[in-house]
């Protein structure tokens, strides 16, 4: 009885830790005063080779478009006395990968959470008043082991973020559209490294402390019942 419940609360966990892993990056990836800080401190208009108005609505388009809000990336900018299209085939083409990618991790993330939710609620339907201590047991050891797994990445990222981002393409992309090149790709010029360094470590700071959080208080729950 007791080991039922167990497997439905960790498998819950698992479900609810990867649905905040999917919000945490959701609040920081859309986040338009996030790239107008980095954007200053990188004086990406000025690298890329347009107006902060024009380097605006290049973002906004992007970022609208991997929402779904938008059906295509085109966005004609002034460079060099010349009109040209902002975004190239290539980069269209990449933006093609990272949209279908968020689309299905944020319907991941809704499923998740409603299974997640449907898991614990059978728990007490199933086990009643029994369940809560297998409960708080399920949540604070799946949640530390994930975030054993997660403080690991951190310290990867933070000695090699190079090879960690480049890992991170092979792992959920299956072409070489996101290499590319800052001599012929603008998006290359608006998102540097240090760009993406500050915005994996945003992302994991806010989900590894509600992680830790949410372990705490479960194990402090948890031993407190166990202790009656």
């Amino acid at each position: 009885m007791r080991k039922g419940c167990l497997v439905f609360s960790a498998v819950g966990t698992v479900l609810a830790v990867m649905a905040l892993a999917v919000f945490c990056i959701q609040i920081f990836s859309f986040n338009r005063d996030f790239y107008a800080e980095e954007y200053a401190k990188d004086k990406t208009a000025e690298t890329v080779g347009v107006s902060e108005d024009e380097l605006e609505d290049a973002t906004d388009a992007l970022l609208s478009y991997i929402q779904g809000g938008r059906e295509d990336l085109d966005l004609s900018v002034t460079m060099d006395g010349a009109q040209r299209q902002y975004y190239n085939e290539r980069e269209k083409a990449h933006m093609v990968d990272v949209r279908a990618l968020y689309l299905s991790a944020v319907n991941f993330m809704v499923w998740g959470a409603v299974c997640a939710a449907a898991l614990f609620a059978a728990c007490f339907i199933i086990w009643k008043r029994k369940a809560l201590s297998a409960v708080l047991e399920g949540i604070y050891k799946t949640a530390t082991v994930i975030l054993a797994a997660f403080a690991a990445l951190a310290v990867w990222a933070a000695i090699d973020f190079n090879g960690f981002w480049v890992s991170f393409h092979l792992v959920f992309f299956r072409n070489d559209l996101w290499l590319l090149d800052p001599r012929t790709d603008l998006m290359i010029r608006m998102f540097s490294s240090g760009f993406f360094f500050d915005l994996v470590f945003k992302i994991l700071a806010l989900f590894l402390g509600v992680l830790i959080t949410a372990a705490v208080i479960a194990r402090i729950a948890y031993k407190r019942r166990t202790v009656k």
